[in-house]
């Protein structure tokens, strides 16, 4: 390769990098979210537990020799979304739910950076940073189950959205799911961790294989290696809605009624309060956890009254 050749293809690597590097220009985005427990009617705990967190990350010139007005910066917004479902009865699976989700936002609390927007490089930190948390609490809930031995057989399902429109990015372990509803459409985003996933995929007739739909094949806490956290990146649309639930909804109301009713209650608190008051309204034998998040284009401001 002669010294041209070679200087043009460092330049072409560069130019790649620096695509990567830096998202193009952000969309206006409006993002609006509602969330919800109930115990239901038949457990006397909670063993549900959710987090609807939002960071912000702004810019403001506090001193420059620059002419004419400081530029306004927008802030930029991520939503991190997550709701967990304890196992293993009595105040265990209490107690699993409530420390995966607190160790989680302690990690977060300590990460040097969040990301703001997706590149495919960030895509890429950001499946390497899902697994090196999903490992912590792992570590975190043996560690509690290595200490005390009365503590043995807890566990628990996580769910977890990270929303950065036009992306969000699901982690999940266990059988909580997330769905996304586009026109008028409810697709599941997640796939349960149960034998009963495993014998449907496996061609196992649906009414031989619905008393192992809560066997779990995978979960925070449960055993004692290394946990399969899967990762579903998902694009986004304005219009859509993402929910996140425990099994104490989708095991009781149908995915036509769960969508009929996000089509009908266009609030995403309403969404998530008729959604619940229907799990109750048929027995509610499992606690219920439900977020709703909207996200919807949002018109530029206009600097001229």
């Amino acid at each position: 390769m002669s010294h041209e050749e070679q200087e043009t293809a460092e330049r072409v690597t560069r130019s790649e990098f620096a695509d990567r590097f830096f998202a193009p220009h952000p969309t206006r985005w409006s993002v609006h979210i509602g969330a919800g427990s109930d115990v239901g009617r038949v457990r006397k705990q909670n063993e549900d537990h959710f987090v609807v967190v939002r960071r912000s990350r702004g810019r403001c010139i506090l001193s420059t020799n620059l002419p004419g007005p400081c530029p306004v910066f927008p802030e930029e917004y991520a939503h991190v979304l997550a709701v967990a479902d304890g196992v293993g009865g009595h105040s265990h699976g209490e107690f699993a739910s409530q420390l995966a989700l607190e160790t989680a936002l302690e990690l977060a609390g300590n990460a040097t950076s969040w990301v703001m927007r997706v590149t495919d490089l960030e895509a890429v930190q950001m499946r390497a940073r899902i697994e090196a948390y999903a490992q912590h609490l792992q570590e975190t809930l043996r560690s509690y189950i290595d200490a005390y031995p009365h503590l043995r057989g807890m566990a628990t399902t996580w769910t977890c959205a990270y929303v950065v429109p036009p992306y969000a990015i699901v982690s999940h372990v266990g059988d909580s799911r997330a769905y996304l509803s586009r026109g008028r459409q409810l697709h599941q985003i997640t796939r349960d961790d149960t034998v009963a996933q495993e014998l449907s995929d496996a061609g196992v007739p649906r009414e031989a294989i619905m008393r192992f739909r809560h066997v779990l094949t995978c979960s925070l806490g449960g055993d004692a290696g290394p946990v399969s956290v899967k990762i579903y990146p998902c694009s986004l649309q304005p219009g859509d809605r993402l929910l996140l639930c425990t099994d104490g909804l989708s095991d009781v109301v149908s995915e036509a009624t769960i969508q009929e009713t996000l089509d009908r209650e266009r609030d995403p608190q309403s969404a998530c309060d008729k959604l619940i008051q229907q799990t109750l309204d048929q027995g509610a034998p499992d606690n219920v956890t439900v977020i709703v998040c909207d996200v919807q284009d949002a018109p530029p401001s206009c600097p001229v009254a």
